[in-house]
């Protein structure tokens, strides 16, 4: 995709994302990024690499390339998942290692999760959400219990319907697979386009789109925008507070939305 004349520095899709906030019922979000940056203080190289020893003492050999250059623990297990199809050994894959596996970079993400801080932005959108009566849910590869624990350090659980993680032994349901989405939608009873999912990865945005769920990218930095760009998001924001700039206008009781009213946070 073109990016014609936009600059990194905009928002994109304001119209459109105040349609979406009027007429939905529930937000979904996903946890690493919007939510909280999770990894900010405690790089995930460090679970890769916990992760590739296990992998590498269990081969009896080197990695392929593609894992061994990985500094995503998420990537390395998907990898691990693909090896087994690829290559047949379903008795040298059993549930139980892609389990220890899965064991591992769960507790890499609770330990993440003790100091991860809120994403700017996101307590005044969770909150103004919330007092629209407007539903919200997690939906995201983590493990469910680093999302719980943060949740409950923050102080936020009481206002979460459900959260809807990584299963253990099937790492290929993980996003860009829509299971994560199709579960929020199964337990809050409702059909896709009642729903907005906000997301920062082109993996979310093709979550979304195979789940029927309306999607926001959030994008931080330059980086995160040509991304999800280039990967044909129509809504990006640059932070969360764009969102609840969006919410009070698009909420507002008999007043139409103007979407150049929006105030840009830079």
């Amino acid at each position: 995709m073109q990016m014609g004349h936009e600059r990194c520095g905009t928002t994109v899709g304001a119209g459109l994302l105040a349609e979406q906030l009027t007429r939905c019922e529930a937000v979904l979000y996903d946890f690493d990024g919007p939510v909280t940056r999770l990894f900010h203080g405690y790089p995930t190289l460090v679970a890769a690499k916990e992760v590739k020893e296990i992998v590498r003492a269990w081969l009896g050999g080197p990695l392929p390339a593609v894992m061994e250059e990985s500094e995503d623990p998420h990537g390395v297990l998907l990898q691990v998942r693909s090896l087994r199809l690829g290559v047949g050994l379903l008795e040298k894959h059993p549930d139980s290692f892609l389990r220890r596996l899965d064991a591992v970079i769960e507790a890499h993400e609770l330990i993440a999760a003790r100091t991860a801080e809120p994403t700017p932005g996101f307590a005044d959108l969770f909150a103004g959400l919330a007092e629209k009566s407007v539903r919200q849910a997690i939906v995201t590869n983590n493990a469910p219990k680093a999302v719980l624990q943060y949740l409950v350090r923050q102080w936020l659980l009481g206002g979460v319907h459900s959260i809807h993680g990584r299963l253990p032994n099937e790492p290929l349901l993980m996003k860009p697979h829509p299971r994560s989405l199709l579960s929020a939608l199964s337990s809050l009873d409702l059909p896709a386009e009642a729903c907005l999912f906000i997301g920062d990865q082109p993996s979310d945005l093709a979550a979304a789109g195979a789940a029927g769920v309306p999607f926001v990218g959030f994008a931080h930095n330059d980086a995160k925008f040509l991304r999800l760009r280039n990967a044909g998001a129509d809504v990006i924001v640059r932070s969360m507070g764009e969102i609840s700039d969006v919410l009070r206008l698009a909420r507002r009781p008999g007043q139409p939305v103007r979407a150049d009213a929006v105030h840009r946070r830079r």
